[in-house]
């Protein structure tokens, strides 16, 4: 069991997740206890795939801070963010989205 000074970090890096993959992760992200950051770095995760685990972080109750890098986040992340974030706000303290949603692409 994490202390209150650890912070835990949640991380998959460079490994492609399919969708049925990424639906069981997504599952596991409320319940692991006192983790304080999640990454996912270049795993390919559809724009679909990216908003089922952006509501599964928001989901657990420790997670503060998301890392979502060069991954397909688009239309559909971008609204269940806009979503998330008016409905829960400052649940999330810092979210980096580098290299994965496009310059030309505005958010709500």
């Amino acid at each position: 069991m994490p202390t209150d000074n650890e912070q835990i970090k949640f991380s998959i890096k460079n490994l492609t997740l399919d969708e049925s993959t990424t639906k069981a992760i997504a599952c596991t992200i409320p319940f692991i206890i006192g983790i304080y950051e999640i990454e996912f770095a270049n795993n390919f995760v559809s724009d679909m795939m990216s908003s089922v685990l952006l509501m599964a972080c928001y989901m657990n109750p420790s997670l503060v801070r998301i890392n979502y890098v060069s991954n397909f986040a688009k239309i559909n992340f971008n609204k269940t963010l806009v979503a998330l974030m008016k409905g829960i706000p400052g649940k999330i303290k810092e979210i980096n989205t580098s290299y994965s949603i496009h310059q030309v692409e505005i958010m709500d």
